[in-house]
């Protein structure tokens, strides 16, 4: 494990690693974020 680790939690760092070794998890992250923070706004924006 590299210094990156040095700060964070264990549990946090094998997150972190998670997400090195499946980076298409991160597309996964960034689009369900997106597609919720778009629907939050429509359903806000039709009241």
């Amino acid at each position: 494990m590299g210094p990156y680790y040095q700060h964070t939690a264990q549990g946090m760092g094998g997150l972190i690693e998670t997400f090195y070794e499946y980076p298409i998890l991160i597309l996964f992250l960034v689009v369900g974020a997106s597609g919720l923070g778009f629907w939050l706004w429509r359903k806000n924006k039709l009241k």
